[in-house]
């Protein structure tokens, strides 16, 4: 707990850096060409994203100073955070407790089971990969959004397949209608 003021101070810098490093990256980027005869040109991307880089970093340094004023330099923020988890004695007795976020399933020794969500994350990947060719972009992205809402997020068919169907209908819209850009089509035209 002695170390909070200085966790405190390494977030500020990590945070302060990673504004910098959209800084740059936003310099950088616009020397290169921003839209080209066919669509956004290679400097379109990274300009988009430093910027959101900056802000979103310039977003947390005000929140982080919100929040050292608000609990007196970050002390009232300790309570929180030791109430936010479970403390799992050590079996052993030889070893520190071990803290667990709450909801997370454990042995009681504060270690975590491997997630089946992770292989069927990994699983859906590689699948989502191998089917670009045969079936298009846009029908292997509406099956790994099924699977993954189905089987990762829990969610049910009918919210499952809302989602498969309308975020590749989205992509489509965005990449393909507004920035002319065309995705990898399958024997079905998309």
């Amino acid at each position: 707990m002695d170390g909070e003021p200085g966790m405190r101070t390494a977030e500020r810098l990590c945070t302060a850096m990673l504004g910098l490093v959209g800084v740059v990256a936003v310099y950088l980027a616009v020397r290169l060409p921003y839209w080209s005869q066919y669509g956004p040109g290679p400097g379109f991307l990274p300009v988009w994203l430093g910027f959101a880089l900056f802000v979103l970093s310039a977003l947390q340094l005000v929140e982080l100073r919100h929040q050292g004023n608000a609990d007196g330099g970050g002390q009232g923020n300790l309570l929180v955070q030791e109430q936010a988890h479970n403390v799992v004695p050590a079996a052993d007795g030889d070893h520190a407790p071990t803290v667990v976020a709450p909801g997370v399933p454990h042995d009681g020794n504060g270690r975590t089971p491997f997630p089946m969500e992770f292989i069927v994350l990994c699983l859906a990947i590689v699948g989502h990969l191998l089917l670009i060719t045969p079936l298009g972009w846009l029908s292997a992205a509406a099956l790994f959004l099924l699977v993954g809402c189905r089987y990762i997020a829990g969610l049910g068919w009918g919210k499952s397949v809302l989602y498969a169907v309308l975020g590749p209908a989205a992509l489509y819209l965005v990449f393909v209608v507004l920035l002319a850009m065309p995705f990898p089509q399958g024997p079905l035209g998309f």
